[in-house]
Formats: structure tokens, sequence, C-alpha cells
């Protein structure tokens, strides 16, 4: 048996459509592991919006994989960017939950991988996505972080796949930047919605563009979804946890 359970961590939503897209990429991150000989434990948690902190679900996590004999525990934040969540929420919860278990005498060892964002992996993804819908402009739009240089992740993989950047809660927004490129008549605009799951921002994204769509009419918009709980998202998230196998069995 694998000596080490994996922990995915989202950020949490109340909507019922994200709790089944979460089910769905761990499902299909289980198979994809299971059909490379790679059987594992693997749970999802949520930083926000749950009836159990974070560190109280990595505290129950760790008793059931002390129990089970598990070594070790993986935790790989879903986060596409490292804002404020990546950087200091969820390294904070887990500080808290090694104090509890160490309080209760529990001993096991507990890493945090690197966030989804950081896999290169996903530039195949987001090239495939645009390729889909051929324009003449691309356009990725992330939620932004007030974090100093919190942005710079994001705005290398814009210019990695030859788009340009805009965001939900600060400057540069992406209506200004929709507006500017709209006034000078492109024939299509593609715009993605870097976000994990669908959800209430990508869904305003689109009514906003839909009312762009009115008053550019000679501008074709076209709004891909976000990444979504993809088999290609899934075989990226299995092959990062297929990678820290082969380091364990190397070390152990």
């Amino acid at each position: 048996m694998n000596s080490c359970a994996y922990l995915l961590v989202v950020h949490g939503s109340r909507n019922s459509a994200y709790k089944k897209s979460l089910a769905t990429l761990a499902d299909l991150v289980r198979n994809n592991l299971q059909n490379r000989g790679w059987p594992v434990k693997l749970d999802t948690a949520y930083l926000e919006l749950s009836e159990q902190s974070l560190a109280e679900k990595i505290v129950d996590f760790a008793q059931y994989c002390v129990i089970n004999n598990y070594q070790h525990i993986k935790i790989l934040p879903l986060f596409l960017l490292a804002g404020t969540h990546v950087k200091q929420d969820i390294p904070r919860e887990l500080t808290e939950a090694k104090e509890i278990l160490q309080r209760q005498n529990i001993s096991i060892n507990i890493q945090l991988l690197p966030h989804l964002g950081e896999d290169k992996r996903l530039l195949n993804l987001l090239e495939q996505k645009y390729k889909n819908h051929p324009t003449d402009v691309r356009i990725i739009i992330a939620h932004g972080t007030s974090l100093a240089n919190g942005n710079e992740e994001f705005e290398r993989l814009a210019l990695s796949i030859q788009g340009k950047f805009a965001y939900w809660s600060i400057s540069p927004s992406f209506m200004e930047i929709l507006t500017s490129l709209a006034n000078s008549k492109p024939k299509s605009i593609a715009i993605l919605p870097y976000f994990l799951f669908t959800g209430k921002i990508s869904k305003a994204i689109g009514e906003s563009i839909n009312n762009l769509q009115l008053q550019y009419p000679e501008t074709k918009f076209i709004l891909i979804e976000p990444i979504g709980a993809t088999v290609e998202l899934a075989s990226i998230i299995a092959l990062s946890i297929s990678d820290t196998i082969k380091e364990l069995n190397t070390v152990f």
C-alpha cells in the first residue's frame, strides 16, 4: 500500500454545482491514478465556506491516516495563483492543525505541496482551450490580489499564451480591457476566466460580455468555459501526485 495520503484543498463555495464539480474532479483523479497503478487515499477540503475549518479537516484526515497506517500526508492546494490564500491562509491553517495534532500526541508527516498553478502542464490545457476557439485576440481573466507582487505569476502566464491579462477585483479590470479592445474593432475576442470551476464571478463575466456584444456587434465575443472538472485537469493533478509518490519510493 502507498504510505502517503493526499488532501486536495479548494477555496470553497456554498454552490451545489461547485461541490459536484469538486467531487467529479476528485473521482477523475482517483481513477487516473488507479489506471497508472497508483491507488491512493485522496480526500478534498475547503479553505472557506464550510462547517469545518481547514485546520479541523486536516486534523480529522490525519487521525484517519494514522489509524490506517499512513505515514505521510501531502496537501495540494488547487489554487491557480499564489495570492493571500496560498501564501498566508493555507499555511496558517496547516500550522494550527499541526499544533492540535501535537497536543493529541499524533505523529504523522504533513507536507504542503506547491499550488496547482505552478504546474507548467497547465499551459498546454489553456492553449487547447484557445485553439478550440480560433480568434484575433486572447484575454485571460483572474480574480486578482492586493498581495505585493501577487499578480506577477498571472501576468507571466498571459504572456506565455500570447494573451492580454485582466482582473475581476483590481485594475486593469476586464471591462476596461475589453472595452478598449472592442474600440479597435477586432473581428473576434476570446475570453477565458482563469478559474477552477464555473461560479458567480464567471457567470457575471458572461453577463457583462453579453452586454458588450450588444454595444459592439461588429466584434464577436467568445466566452470560454473555466478549466472545469475535466479528464485533462485530472491528468495534470494525477501526474503531480505520481511525481510525489515516486519521490517517496526513491527516498524510502
